[in-house]
């Protein structure tokens, strides 16, 4: 018997491991339980090219959006079923399941249905999208709540201790600042690290949270910003090292430079270890030289960027207040330091229209003949469902998302850019922009 089993469905990303599950893993081994963490999401990663025949890793994620396909596909169904079973032969007291994008909602909640058929145990869910689980439960899934009976909200490590110690009898619980003397490093000693695309790396973190406010981001509605402390930053990265013999730290930050001081302080004790990290930028104006010098002494290697649309206008209806001769500023500076950028774009925001959109294809343009070191493009169309579709049916940029992303990717083939092998979507999920626009029509 084991007190509490973590479980990462797909579909998500396979490059690293989730950090939350092994964050929380951790807390409760440190707290007296037993636990484990089971990654069915990698499981199926060795396995999907001979369920989903003929498509790639990042074709079959719509069919985690659109679940028609998975209720009808016979060999996945029987893939899930062999996940029950192996969780239910662990006789754990609790499952907790992670809800880190949408994309898991449909396994989870099939899961969850199978265990309480033939079970009593009790399921805890989590994540960064679960507010939008529970709106999906009725509406795509044809389930509920009730289902559930725990429903973390925000940040876990308290809860989930409580929970375990049967101090909590609430369904649903909202924590929006974490109690960091709780938090341990992340224990992927249940994963084999060779399963992942990244095997070379670890995912580590600074802060929760983030400063920004993006209307296409739910993690402004789910968690305070807040800073963990650097001497215990330093102290996983160390861990790391020392347990895992990584030496590249991919932080999972939501903003790596949201102070600058912060940043020089964590640039300075990361110099001694030798190591290369990478992490999520935020176009920002008027920063130090000095900061760009550490960047390069710490061992900063990639910085992905949200530059999203090359429109100032649609920037700024997304709350990124900058404009392109900053984007091009912080590029060169990249550049003199010898620090590479991956570049995240996003297509068919409801105020985009057609010139926004060409706006883009010269920005991406102008990066190009300016040689920057880019070692990737990421760009999104939105994606929603039915329901929501409702809300955009006389939207014309929305529903021309799709055009312009393949228009898009023509463009970087044209210009002799960096094509990007992943072709991704993403589903529209962000309560903050479905509400404004609600009002908007009404």
């Amino acid at each position: 018997m084991i007190d509490c089993l973590f479980c990462i469905t797909p579909y998500t990303d396979k490059t690293l491991p989730l950090l939350g599950p092994s964050v929380l893993s951790n807390v409760l081994k440190k707290n007296n339980f037993t636990s484990k963490v089971l990654d069915y999401n990698i499981e199926l990663s060795k396995v999907y090219t001979d369920i989903f025949e003929g498509e790639s890793w990042d074709d079959i994620s719509i069919k985690f959006i659109k679940h028609e396909e998975l209720y009808s596909n016979f060999e996945f169904i029987i893939l899930m079923d062999k996940w029950v079973q192996e969780i239910i032969d662990y006789k754990p007291k609790y499952v907790a399941f992670t809800l880190f994008t949408t994309y898991m909602a449909y396994v989870v909640d099939y899961i969850t249905k199978k265990i309480k058929e033939k079970t009593d145990i009790k399921i805890i869910v989590g994540g960064s999208s679960i507010k939008r689980f529970i709106e999906v439960l009725d509406i795509k899934l044809n389930s509920s709540v009730d289902l559930y009976d725990h429903i973390i909200i925000g940040y876990g490590e308290q809860t989930i201790i409580n929970i375990l110690n049967g101090n909590v009898i609430d369904k649903i619980i909202n924590v929006e600042t974490p109690d960091f003397t709780l938090t341990e490093t992340p224990d992927f000693t249940d994963l084999n690290l060779n399963d992942y695309e990244h095997s070379f790396a670890l995912p580590g973190y600074t802060t929760k949270g983030c400063t920004n406010n993006c209307p296409f981001c739910v993690i402004p509605l789910l968690y305070n910003y807040v800073e963990l402390p650097m001497d215990r930053v330093i102290k996983d990265c160390s861990e790391y090292i020392d347990k895992y013999n990584i030496k590249f730290i991919e932080f999972q930050d939501s903003i790596i430079n949201a102070r600058f001081s912060r940043l020089d302080d964590l640039c300075t004790n990361l110099i001694p270890l030798n190591i290369q990290w990478s992490a999520l930028w935020r176009i920002r104006k008027n920063i130090k030289e000095q900061t760009y010098k550490l960047l390069n002494q710490s061992g900063c290697n990639t910085l992905s960027i949200g530059v999203e649309s090359g429109s100032e206008k649609v920037r700024n209806d997304m709350n990124k207040y900058y404009s392109n001769q900053d984007i091009f500023d912080n590029l060169d500076n990249f550049k003199k330091y010898n620090i590479t950028a991956h570049l995240m774009l996003l297509v068919g925001f409801p105020s985009e229209t057609e010139q926004d959109f060409q706006d883009t294809l010269n920005l991406l343009t102008e990066i190009k003949e300016k040689d920057y070191i880019i070692n990737s493009i990421e760009f999104h169309h939105l994606v929603i469902t039915t329901e929501e579709m409702k809300i955009y049916k006389d939207n014309e940029n929305f529903l021309d998302g799709p055009r312009r992303y393949d228009v898009m990717k023509q463009h970087l083939i044209d210009i002799d850019f960096i094509v990007p092998d992943n072709q991704k979507i993403i589903e529209l999920a962000t309560e903050r922009l479905f509400t404004s626009l609600r009002k908007e029509i009404d």
